[in-house]
């Protein structure tokens, strides 16, 4: 069977992502199988759109597959141009088999386009709709796609149906004569034609039934973009649909609550019927190689039976052997096929096998030959027959294996987590439960002082190069002494003297009113940099030391300062960090190794590689030591 991914569903597609509320692409990049993969960030969490233009899949997923070691020169390109971009729109241009992301990275806009029709294509143009470059350049009777040439869409094949809803319906309904029109007066896939027409009631007359098409068409546009009904797989004309709705017009043979239980089912089974077809493929030349070399086989083995029936005839046959080789060597006419240049006649033993015997030597040494060299190759060549049948006998197991393998191909999921606010900055809760953010670039430093920072806050920062800012909230009020110096040592771990690997550092506060972007003149302040101004409250040697543990009331992760990690995680495992040689990576590893041999957390499969990077994303900057504390 083969499938498909009708422009209805790419619109239900494109609304989940509104509501997911993506902001940005990740990555972009080609996987295994000609498939290829876009992680956004939401949210909600990471997810990714997959798509393959021979399945015409594309959908949003959690699964995930191997990357290509080696990247396609678009792929490339598209890296460099819309990864770490902000998604400012994602929709179905024309409501065709396209989606197309509006993405702007620094001051420039971009849209990214991807068709799953006509052998599909991947397209980046720039705010002006030209084209700066796609996957293959196409020429065809109405439309042209090349670099510096602007993007175009397909001609339509009939009215927008998201326009239905500010548009005149006599038009529209004045073009349906016959049942056929139906299905050419509205740019929409038969199988959601044939959806609406089913839900009109059948006793309506021709005129009624018309007006209540494009009724059913709007209502299922609906349904499709809020994700009303669900999602369901048809099988129809050897082709399996996915589609944004609960068909009435044809039972589906699957049926699910959300889009990525559809996709998951739905890519699982068209990625395995494809590998699966190309298994069957191999497997059907390697039994004809089988088939083709038992024939071989068996002409062998006759051949060597009729040989070793009729050679030990020859020696009985001397005499007449004698006189045909002495008419050969003297040139004489013979009933019998003489290859004078190599000097042998050919002797049928019967009907179908005919040996070689060489003339120019007396017969009993041409049948010793013939013995030595027809007889013994044949036995060997038989011996090579069966050793090569059980090579392929093998392999056509093997492959029975692989075909009944699911799935067949190797699929990681992406765990969605969902994130509250204040965890796409630095964070922790101090002992006595106040709350503080840090910036984790400089970014993050802008955002946290211009949308986070309030009046009864207080904000720390020290004077080491790349040193974040950090807020302690309502501590101008609620702070006790045991706080401020709680969110000094975070201040000062998650500075640049951490990578410096150097043991203490001197840290301020200040409050709100003391920080402003407003630089002395004729100065400028970049990107996550400030002015203090009045006086700088000084904390003197503070520690560069961080304990890390997993939280008693919703078990996630938690790093901060010894005594607020004490006071809110479980107290059976903690570690304890400092500025050291080892690599964020083996930190997480034998952090993670420790938290699954205590049990605090169910760390199998995806969820142990999600907390493996979520401890490295916890650490501070550069190399760290860790020794474990058991209380």
């Amino acid at each position: 069977m083969i499938g498909m991914i009708p422009a209805i569903t790419l619109y239900s597609v494109a609304n989940f992502l509104k509501r997911m509320k993506i902001t940005r692409i990740r990555k972009i990049r080609a996987v295994e199988r000609g498939n290829y993969q876009v992680l956004l960030h939401s949210a909600q969490g990471n997810l990714s759109i997959f798509y393959n233009y021979s399945l015409e899949v594309l959908l949003p997923t959690l699964i995930r597959l191997n990357t290509l070691e080696n990247q396609p020169g678009w792929v490339r390109e598209a890296k460099e141009l819309l990864e770490n971009s902000i998604i400012e729109e994602v929709d179905t241009p024309n409501f065709e088999r396209i989606i197309r992301f509006t993405c702007r990275k620094y001051d420039r806009r971009y849209m990214f386009y991807v068709e799953i029709f006509g052998g599909g294509n991947s397209i980046i143009a720039d705010g002006e709709n030209r084209i700066i470059a796609l996957e293959k350049e196409i020429k065809v009777r109405h439309r042209e796609l090349k670099r510096n040439g602007f993007y175009t869409l397909p001609p339509s094949r009939g009215f927008n149906p998201l326009l239905l809803s500010d548009t005149d319906h006599e038009e529209i309904i004045n073009k349906i004569n016959k049942e056929k029109d139906y299905y050419r007066v509205l740019n929409l896939d038969k199988y959601t034609v044939r959806e609406a027409l089913s839900r009109i009631d059948p006793e309506v007359d021709e005129e009624r039934k018309r007006h209540e098409f494009l009724n059913k068409v709007l209502e299922l546009i609906k349904v499709a973009e809020k994700g009303e009904e669900g999602y369901s797989i048809i099988e129809e004309e050897n082709r399996v649909i996915l589609l944004p709705y609960q068909p009435k017009h044809k039972k589906p043979v699957a049926s699910y609550n959300n889009i990525f239980e559809a996709s998951e089912d739905y890519l699982k089974r068209r990625l395995n019927e494809e590998l699966n077809r190309e298994l069957t493929k191999k497997r059907r030349k390697l039994l004809e190689e089988i088939e083709k070399l038992k024939k071989n086989k068996i002409q062998l083995e006759h051949e060597i039976k009729v040989l070793d029936e009729m050679l030990p005839t020859l020696y009985q046959k001397i005499d007449e052997l004698t006189e045909v080789f002495q008419r050969c060597r003297e040139g004489k006419e013979t009933d019998l096929h003489v290859d004078y240049a190599r000097k042998v006649v050919h002797y049928p033993l019967n009907d179908n096998v005919t040996i070689s015997l060489r003339f120019d030597m007396n017969p009993f040494q041409a049948i010793g030959l013939v013995y030595d060299k027809e007889y013994k190759r044949r036995k060997k060549g038989l011996e090579k027959i069966d050793e090569k049948l059980r090579e392929l006998q093998m392999r056509v197991e093997k492959l029975d294996e692989e075909v009944e393998k699911a799935p067949s191909l190797e699929m990681k999921k992406i765990v969605m987590k969902k994130k509250e606010w204040y965890e796409k900055f630095r964070w922790f809760i101090t002992k006595n439960g106040l709350m503080a953010i840090g910036g984790r670039d400089a970014t993050t430093n802008e955002i946290i002082i211009r949308k986070y920072m309030e009046k009864n806050d207080i904000v720390f920062h020290s004077e080491y190069y790349g040193s974040p800012f950090v807020i302690l909230k309502s501590g101008r009020k609620d702070a006790l002494e045991e706080d401020i110096m709680e969110t000094a040592i975070f201040t000062a771990s998650f500075s640049r003297a951490w990578r410096d690997k150097i043991l203490v550092l001197d840290v301020y506060y200040v409050y709100p009113e003391q920080v402003s972007k407003k630089a002395p003149s004729g100065e400028y302040l970049k990107k996550g940099a400030f002015m203090i101004y009045g006086k700088k409250n000084y904390l003197r040697k503070i520690p560069l030391k961080l304990w890390l543990g997993v939280k008693k009331d919703n078990k996630k992760l938690f790093i901060g300062p010894p005594t607020a990690v004490e006071e809110h995680c479980f107290r059976d495992l903690i570690f304890e960090i400092t500025p050291g040689d080892l690599e964020k990576s083996e930190i997480a590893k034998r952090v993670i190794k420790a938290i699954k041999e205590k049990g605090l957390l169910e760390l199998v499969g995806e969820l142990e590689e999600y907390y493996h990077n979520l401890v490295i994303s916890y650490l501070p900057p550069g190399k760290s030591s860790l020794r474990v504390i058991v209380k």
